[in-house]
């Protein structure tokens, strides 16, 4: 460790340095040495004045081979030497002999943070190619890479930190103190208290607050010359509130009795990164939060604590407080609707409370635009509202002219795991943020239960550098629960049994939970898998009175039946539930006694989390589980088969560049319709997800290339729903243009060609702006229902019967007989694969069987990521299981980590067929360019769909879609001429994602596997979340 010194050190602190120094080390390398005179130990050590002069001239001088042979031997007579880095440059670099006598016996003292001579362009000539200098402006800086390990010039003693401001006094009493860049209202109020300030040298204690770069500079400078004055003071800081005379003289005490009902704020054990622990209160973080108000820079607050704790009392009274001096609102970002729309409830319930609201997705226009309404009049102080709702409206639609006293971003833990891999809302909410705090300054709060302080897995620096927080203090409350005993016993399969490891644990989780209902404890059992809980559902179906104690709560239950489930628990008549992690956030049942696990987790955090969810009412209770080291490797694999693949980025990429290279003005709009087809993986995913996964790649190449830039290159500006497209008879047409302004024709009728005849549609196509219609017609309902609408039953839209149309754009990008060649070779592997894979094999050696085989065909060659890009078509467009096989070519079966596959040779000439087909279709109708419109609701037109989209993945055609169920996005690029130069990005950040995955399942995989006693294990967990368990 090595301390920077700001101004040139006085020589005598110097000097007394380095002769403590030569009675270890024979050679002292000075590192950004000022000029120095050292006459007053010349008898013990050599050293050369012109070096310590740091003279130019003498060092190009030593260029001529006499005059450097001349100093090597001096060199070589010298017992003890010093010289500064620049010397040893040289020396290094022309007679790297000469050092090798001082190798093992030589330290390296840094002295001055301004290093660098100045230096002309004439003399840079000597240096510039010798590789262990720079020139910055008329500076030469020595970069001296290979001088010994440095030494600090002084050691700093340990720094004291406090956090309560009572005992800052009392630590201060009696002492002379010296503060360092503290505020004058703060350095008031010390001496109000009777603490006694003094200048730098009379001093024995200095303070400071911050440890910014500016503070701690200062704190070095002063600390080094009050050394120099034979003075050593203690070092305090205070890392508490700093809260203004003002905002300590608003009763807080008062508006928690009148408002909530409650005499005493809840008090919190907080740890600091070197595990010292802090009393901290609810009032003391809403007296930061207000005492905010009406500053320059707000600071921002990062308030880490378990749920149920009271996080969220803390925003809801600060915001109350906020309202009733400047009527100011309080935005509270929240993840899930149930979650906003208990708290309002709860709110208005409990404690008579109108000026509260929510908004999502489930509020007709209507319902919005009255709440909308009462926000911009003043009415609503605590708005509740999605991120999505936040990223897709402007400020002026959702706050009108109102201030923000406090921005609230609540589960914020989401910011970086869902950002980046599941609600990509969740990463552009920091982006919007950003531009809000540009209009209006206020301060935000971050709260969650689960983030990682610091290390390779540190998450609050990560969220707090995607929501563009400013210096926030971080309360980090402790996270160990010792009333929850962790159990961890190893799962003893039968070996002799021919039923799989999974078929025998799901047995012997059944059997536990026979036991768990008749303890009539409060339970929840957690799988990493739905059909995990309809399999031990079923199995329970043998045990009637047992069954009819518990329910299932997964991510496929529907709301009313989560409700139940929920209530069902809450109130004690059904006894064990059977979860997977859709069981979490806004879970508030204060008496759960056992969480079991069927499967751990991959990660750390979420196990934490989920047995969080026992024993909130503080009395004993037990998470405990059964660990097989196949268990975690579920959720790591479906951990990343979320994630985009590298090819597919690459892809979104392609496109993303062609558009900037059309669009000159570097406005750009991208259906998602246009890449969806990439990311579908099984026949049963939902139009949702496959959108999603879409939105979250944009993001992914958006942040990537901002990663390299530097800056944003790609800037979202918003998402929208536009046309939408019908088909319909001409008469009907007119009376249709007649009644709604938002429809307009675009197209005759329609026909196209091809073996089987001549098609011609039913009338003229006709586009509709469907969100011009929405705010006329049905403002009652939200823009997905209407769109599901128009789809599904277009004749309650119109009053008309319509046929909805799809537009098609295609473009081929090569001639017609390399496009053939290539897909003839694609329907030829996937013909020779059916035939070969007769019998199940192992999805890995069917993957291997596919590279293989790509290699055998040169067509290939020509297509990046060919083999990755036919092994998912392969997978995603041919593959299904015994319930989806019509259309496919392969069988898959198993569990997610032994998947076994095989050809179904029934299947082959009718699937070849139906493509063939298809394909001709497009080139006879596409040689080179054309636009079509086609039914979505027609079986035929979802095989052309995929025909289309596989072109377009093998980089045969250049595809694009309008008027789907889908929403565009709006995209400007700011730096085109960077984009197009980096057409191949490396996607780092995707290698970052995955590294941290691997990492977690690794710590996850010690915890289950060690042998600890309980408290150990929370020990464990703690150094875990502060950053320090590697």
């Amino acid at each position: 460790m090595a301390l920077d010194i700001i101004d040139s050190p006085k020589s005598s602190f110097v000097v007394e340095k380095i002769e403590e120094l030569l009675k270890s080390y024979n050679l002292i390398v000075l590192k950004n040495a000022g000029r120095l005179s050292l006459d007053t130990i010349k008898d013990l050590a050599s050293y050369f004045e012109e070096d310590l002069e740091l003279n130019v001239d003498w060092y190009i001088s030593l260029t001529a081979p006499d005059k450097l042979m001349n100093l090597a031997d001096k060199f070589l007579k010298s017992k003890k030497l010093i010289v500064t880095e620049y010397l040893y440059s040289i020396l290094a670099k022309n007679v790297p002999f000469v050092l090798a006598k001082f190798q093992d016996d030589s330290a390296t003292l840094l002295l001055n943070e301004k290093p660098g001579v100045f230096i002309s362009n004439e003399q840079w000539k000597y240096f510039e190619n010798l590789g262990a200098f720079e020139k910055h402006g008329d500076r030469m800086i020595c970069l001296a890479n290979d001088v010994p390990v440095a030494v600090p010039l002084l050691e700093m003693p340990e720094v004291e930190e406090i956090f309560a401001y009572n005992d800052l006094i009392k630590r201060l009493k009696n002492k002379k103190v010296y503060g360092i860049s503290l505020s004058q209202e703060f350095k008031s109020e010390l001496q109000n208290s009777g603490i006694l300030f003094c200048k730098p040298f009379e001093a024995d204690t200095f303070l400071f607050l911050n440890n910014d770069k500016n503070t701690m500079d200062k704190l070095s400078k002063e600390f080094f010359k009050a050394l120099d004055n034979k003075m050593k003071p203690e070092i305090v800081r205070y890392a508490g509130f700093v809260i203004s005379r003002d905002t300590r003289s608003i009763d807080i005490d008062g508006y928690l009795k009148r408002e909530y009902g409650f005499d005493n704020f809840l008090e919190y054990n907080a740890v600091t990164l070197s595990k010292k622990h802090y009393k901290i209160s609810q009032k003391e973080l809403i007296q930061f939060l207000i005492d905010q108000r009406g500053k320059t820079n707000p600071r921002d607050l990062f308030f880490v604590a378990s749920t149920g704790s009271g996080k969220s009392l803390v925003y809801m009274l600060a915001a109350k407080v906020l309202y009733e001096l400047n009527k100011s609102l309080t935005i509270v970002i929240s993840p899930l609707k149930s979650l906003m729309e208990d708290q309002v409830y709860n709110l208005k319930r409990r404690f008579d409370e109108d000026s509260v609201a929510f908004i999502n997705s489930s509020l007709s226009i209507e319902e919005k635009t009255e709440i909308l309404s009462k926000v911009n009049s003043g009415q609503i102080y605590l708005l509740y509202i999605s991120p999505e709702t936040f990223v897709s409206h402007s400020f002026d639609s959702l706050i009108g002219s109102r201030q923000v006293g406090l921005f609230v971003v609540d589960e914020a833990h989401l910011v970086s795991s869902w950002g980046k891999t599941f609600r990509v809302d969740y990463g552009y909410l920091g982006d919007e943020l950003k531009k809000l705090r540009k209009l209006q300054v206020f301060p935000v709060m971050a709260t969650t239960a689960t983030a990682i302080w610091s290390g390779e897995l540190g998450t609050i620096d990560e969220i707090s550098e995607m929501l563009g927080l400013k210096e926030p203090q971080i309360v980090f409350t402790d996270v160990k629960r010792s009333n929850i005993d962790i159990v961890i016993e190893k799962f003893q399969n039968d070996s002799s049994s021919k039923d799989s490891i999974s078929t025998q644990k799901l047995e012997h989780t059944s059997e536990e939970i026979l036991k768990l209902v008749e303890e009539k404890e409060k339970t929840i059992v957690y799988f990493p898998f739905v059909n995990h809980v309809k399999q031990v559902m079923g199995y329970l179906d043998a045990f009637p009175k047992i069954r009819r104690f518990v329910r299932e709560y997964t991510g496929k239950t529907d709301d009313i039946e989560r409700n139940k489930t929920y209530k069902s628990l809450r109130n004690g008549r059904v006894p064990v539930i059977l979860a997977t992690k859709a069981f979490g956030m806004g879970v508030d049942i204060h008496d759960i006694r056992k969480v079991f696990h069927h499967c751990v987790p991959p990660d750390l955090s979420e196990y934490v989390q989920e047995i969080g969810r026992a024993g909130r009412d503080g009395k004993k209770s037990i998470a405990y589980t059964y660990y097989h080291p196949v268990d975690p490797s579920n959720g790591l694999k479906l951990s990343k088969l979320s994630l985009p693949r590298k090819w597919q980025l690459k892809h979104v990429m392609e496109h993303i560049w062609n558009l900037v290279q059309i669009h000159s003005d570097g406005d750009i709009v991208i259906s998602l319709d246009d890449l969806k087809f990439l990311f579908s993986t099984k026949a049963d995913e939902s139009p949702d997800q496959l959108k999603n996964k879409t939105r979250i790649a944009m993001f992914l190449v958006q942040k990537e290339l901002e990663r390299m830039a530097g800056r944003p290159v790609l800037i979202r500006k918003n998402e929208m729903y536009r046309y939408l497209y019908f088909s319909v008879e001409d008469e009907v047409g007119d009376l249709l243009l007649e009644s709604f302004p938002e429809i307009r024709k675009v197209s005759r009728k329609t026909s196209r060609k091809d073996k089987t005849g001549t098609y011609t549609s039913i009338g003229s196509i006709y586009s509709v702006d469907i969100i011009e219609l929405w705010k006329r017609c049905f403002p009652e309902k939200n823009i997905e229902q209407l769109i599901w609408l128009f789809f599904n039953k277009p004749a309650e839209v119109f009053g008309k019967r319509v046929y909805p149309r799809i537009k098609i754009d295609v473009s081929t990008n090569q001639n017609v007989e390399t496009i053939e060649r290539i897909f003839g070779s694609l329907l030829d592997l996937l013909e020779r694969l059916t035939l070969k894979v007769t019998k199940q094999v192992t999805m890995e050696d069917f993957e291997t069987l596919i590279k293989n085989t790509v290699n055998e065909y040169a067509d290939f060659a020509t297509i990046k990521d060919a083999k990755e890009k036919i092994r998912s078509i392969i997978l995603n467009y041919f593959t299904g299981n015994k319930r989806n096989r019509k259309g496919k070519l392969f069988e898959i079966s198993g569990e997610l980590i032994n998947t076994k596959i095989k050809g179904l040779r029934s299947n082959l000439i009718r699937v070849k067929s139906e493509w063939t087909t298809n394909f001709e279709q497009i080139l006879e109708t596409c040689s080179s360019k054309c636009v079509d419109y086609r039914s979505p609701n027609s079986g035929s037109t979802g095989t052309l769909f995929k025909v289309l989209s596989v072109m377009d993945i093998l980089g045969l055609a250049i595809v694009s879609y309008s008027g789907g169920e889908s929403s565009a996005i709006h995209f400007k690029c700011v730096n085109r001429t960077f984009l197009l130069r980096n057409k191949n990005l490396p996607f780092h950040i995707l290698n970052e994602i995955h590294r941290k995955i691997d990492r977690n399942h690794e710590i996850a995989k010690v915890f289950y596997t060690a042998d600890m006693s309980n408290k150990e294990r929370w020990d464990f967990i703690e150094n875990y979340y502060l950053g320090l368990q590697y």
